[in-house]
């Protein structure tokens, strides 16, 4: 290749050597000029000279502080006829798409609307995904992201200076990310309105993963809905657990506190903002021996077939996730093709499902 020289062409031979054997990728940083001089045997002065040649090509990219990044696949290794490629992101916390009902039911959505599309998904984690954003268009059409936790929205807005990213299953807009949601406040509001007019009065609300948006919008749903209704700060009681699937135990201990007060001061209400919270509240009153819905009514979040299959069968908000899966695909191909939403973030209504763990307040019962 003329310009880079035979000696500085092996930088180029032990890059595309490293990317057939699967230990490069765009996006990985090269070793340094120091360390490829020692390796391949040539002066530090012929390494920096290819690498600059091979820069002006576009196949690396150097940057003052970070080194030398692959930046694309070089031709000979491109294949013409693979489909272009989404990437879609999800958090190492949610499972895989058999054993996540959340996750697997998305992903039925998307696969429904893949088909009309010539596109591939290709799945990371946020916690493993270590693209530099200017290099990801060279891979990538777009980004479909689930369910991000916060401190992963600056990945996002990092990687939207390159290439169309849509967020499903949380509500981005604020960050000015194009968003497909189900409408947690309303959802939540519908649940506290349910109990209230059942005449509940006293309530417990109980939340996890303070990093996921879903979860500040029901919290901040649950205590505005309640007040709303008239409902004092001191007959709200607001418990935040650090595991999304049990109870942490300071918080199954203080609840069980507040459950042991007399019938005419504990809450007769519990609002789980998952749907492993109120299975752990149903767990806690029946250890309590406390009877749902007589003495304890609850709620969840999300309605898997084992809802229906508690004891008491669970009221629970049911949320569309395979037309959520299915239009958050939709409008990402739409912003590929340079057609943004009309509105920055979809939101589709939940359906309030109500079964056996919720009834009327009776002060026999409460």
């Amino acid at each position: 290749m003329a310009g880079i020289g035979s000696r500085g062409y092996r930088v180029r031979e032990w890059i595309v050597e490293q990317i057939t054997q699967g230990r490069l990728q765009p996006g990985d940083r090269l070793p340094t000029e120091r360390e490829l001089a020692t390796l391949l045997g040539i002066s530090a002065l012929t390494v920096h000279r290819a690498l600059r040649y091979l820069a002006q090509e576009g196949l690396v990219q150097r940057r003052r502080r970070w080194g030398t990044i692959l930046a694309q696949m070089p031709p000979e290794l491109r294949s013409p006829a693979r489909p272009p490629q989404i990437l879609l992101l999800t958090s190492k916390s949610m499972g895989d798409i058999e054993g996540d009902f959340y996750l697997g039911s998305l992903y039925q959505g998307i696969q429904q609307a893949q088909r009309e599309h010539p596109l591939l998904l290709r799945w990371l984690t946020y916690e493993t995904c270590h693209f530099q954003p200017e290099t990801a268009a060279y891979d990538f059409q777009g980004v479909l992201a689930i369910a991000p936790p916060l401190p992963y929205l600056r990945l996002l807005k990092g990687l939207q200076r390159h290439l169309p990213v849509l967020v499903l299953g949380a509500d981005a807009s604020a960050w000015g990310i194009p968003s497909v949601d189900s409408d947690n406040q309303q959802g939540m509001r519908d649940a506290v309105r349910l109990l209230w007019e059942l005449g509940h009065r006293r309530f417990v609300g109980l939340f996890a993963d303070q990093n996921a948006l879903n979860t500040l919008d029901r919290q901040r749903a649950f205590v505005g809905e309640l007040t709303r209704h008239g409902i004092p700060d001191a007959d709200i009681w607001l418990f935040l657990s650090q595991d999304t699937f049990h109870l942490d135990p300071s918080v199954s201990d203080a609840l069980r506190v507040l459950l042991t007060l007399p019938a005419e001061r504990r809450p007769t209400a519990i609002v789980g903002g998952g749907f492993y919270l109120a299975m752990a509240a149903l767990q806690v009153a029946s250890e309590m021996r406390l009877a749902v819905p007589g003495a304890l009514s609850i709620t969840g979040f999300d309605d898997p077939p084992s809802a229906a299959l508690t004891v008491p069968p669970l009221t629970t908000l049911r949320q569309p996730l395979k037309q959520m899966g299915a239009a958050a695909f939709a409008t990402l191909w739409d912003l590929i093709q340079g057609r943004p939403p009309s509105e920055l973030c979809i939101k589709l209504p939940m359906e309030l499902v109500q079964r056996q763990t919720t009834a009327p307040y009776t002060s026999e019962g409460g």
